[in-house]
């Protein structure tokens, strides 16, 4: 009876760590997705940012072409 009992223990811890092992696998393979998701959001903000610099160095250029082509259609 005791034989049996400690087997059953035995096998149920055994099963628990299978399972405990199991968890820890997925949960690295989340946080692997998870950092590269957060990777994702980085980069895309910075492109975000690059694009917003890229305007503003350009709306003054943009802003007196505008002024050049309305100032030839007045002045033929």
């Amino acid at each position: 009876k005791i034989r049996e009992d400690n087997n059953k223990s035995a096998i149920s811890n055994l099963v628990n760590a299978c399972i405990n092992n199991a968890s820890i696998k997925q949960i690295k393979k989340n946080k692997g997705q998870v950092n590269q998701l957060i990777k994702m959001l980085l980069d895309s903000n910075i492109l975000y940012h690059k694009i917003q610099q890229f305007r503003e160095a350009n709306q003054a250029t943009i802003t007196n072409n505008v002024h050049k082509l309305a100032f030839k259609d007045t002045n033929g």
